[in-house]
């Protein structure tokens, strides 16, 4: 039996006549059918490319990468359909081909070509169902789902490789004057403002993600302490200088860290970090503290 849609054809052949032969039998059975790529619609979706030409020839016909597999301007390469001498097609049909055997073949690797134009969509709203659920909608940031799937993960190749991981959590001092003191309108401006000054401050490969509340974590990978200071101390005066949001609450940050290799744990990692910026919150804040308690 058919498949219900019909296949949508594209013929090259090395001679008309055996094109109108091969359309009439695929028309019949209710195939869409063009004999040129520049007949093709540029919406349409090529889904059976059915040729006799050599490769180099068929590609050049037709403009798509069926060498390489690339995409044609369907989005999807087609399946190859190749009468006796175009052996390095997908499927090849032999010289005693018949109608019924060219209609059956077209259509049933047609669908198989619809069916991976559908893989590949599935495939990519899942990726997207996924960044959306790994995104704190506020900030933009990662949230705290995707910071505990990576700081698992990169601890671990941190370990395994022996390369510098630090950990830094961020907290905004005086945060909820902000709130008390203007609105919780005017806290949501300051957290995605103080989110998009750390972010700045940070190279493509960092992860920057809000924890919850006015608190950030930092992973820090491949750099020095004297380095990691540096950045750490920029990530600060990012976020004073976000202070005019603030009104009249002088707005500041808090910065306890955590260097990967003083720890067997990435739990354990993370609680150093929660010491450190403990440290500081109790010296005043507006400072950067590291843990003196890490554990081997």
């Amino acid at each position: 039996m058919l498949p219900s849609q019909p296949p949508k054809v594209l013929i090259l052949a090395q001679d008309a006549q055996a094109a109108g032969r091969w359309a009439e039998i695929l028309q019949a059975s209710g195939a869409t059918v063009w004999q040129s790529a520049a007949a093709v619609p540029n919406d349409a979706h090529i889904e059976v490319l059915l040729t006799d030409l050599p490769t180099d020839e068929a590609a050049r016909a037709s403009g798509l990468h069926i060498g390489d597999r690339q995409a044609s301007n369907s989005g999807a390469r087609p399946a190859v359909v190749g009468m006796g001498a175009a052996a390095w097609a997908d499927v090849t049909l032999g010289p005693d081909w018949t109608s019924r055997e060219l209609c059956l073949t077209c259509g049933l690797v047609g669908q198989i070509v619809r069916l991976s134009i559908g893989h590949d969509e599935i495939a990519v709203r899942q990726q997207q169902i996924i960044l959306l659920a790994e995104t704190d909608p506020l900030t933009g940031l990662a949230n705290r789902r995707a910071w505990d799937r990576q700081l698992s993960s990169r601890f671990a190749l941190a370990r395994a490789t022996r390369q510098p991981l630090w950990l830094a959590i961020v907290d905004l001092d005086h945060f909820k004057q902000v709130n008390d003191r203007a609105d919780y309108a005017t806290g949501d401006q300051v957290l995605q403002s103080s989110a998009r000054a750390l972010a700045e401050q940070l190279r493509r490969e960092d992860l920057i993600a809000r924890l919850g509340g006015d608190e950030f974590g930092v992973l820090l990978e491949d750099i020095g302490e004297a380095h990691v200071r540096g950045v750490l101390d920029r990530l600060r005066e990012a976020v004073a200088a976000q202070r005019i949001l603030a009104g009249t609450v002088p707005l500041t940050a808090s910065i306890g860290f955590a260097a990967g290799r003083a720890y067997k744990l990435a739990a354990d990692m993370f609680a150093g970090a929660e010491r450190a910026l403990r440290e500081a919150k109790r010296g005043g804040g507006n400072r950067i503290c590291r843990d003196d308690n890490e554990r081997g």
